[in-house]
């Protein structure tokens, strides 16, 4: 599935690489912070008559992330291992 992603500039390149070579996004690097670079996704979205996957909103999204706890948690019983804090 072809896919546009809209990164601002504080964007790690690291990040920007693994979603162009790894999922084959094509990476626009846009604005200095999230709010510039996600008024420009709307834009894109808008002009192309496509929609807008937003990163951190929606049900179904915080499901998933929702779920990020448990299964650390999980993974690391099956080691011997507990957490001590989780930084967001």
């Amino acid at each position: 599935i072809a896919c546009t992603v809209v990164l601002p500039t504080t964007t790690p390149d690291a990040v920007r690489r693994k979603l162009e070579k790894e999922y084959g996004a094509e990476v626009i690097v846009e604005g200095a912070v999230w709010d510039e670079a996600n008024e420009r996704a709307k834009q894109l979205a808008a002009e192309y008559e496509r929609p807008l996957v937003h990163p951190f909103e929606g049900e179904t999204t915080w499901k998933g992330h929702s779920t990020l706890v448990q299964e650390v948690d999980e993974q690391l019983a099956e080691i011997g291992k507990k957490m001590d804090a989780i930084v967001c």
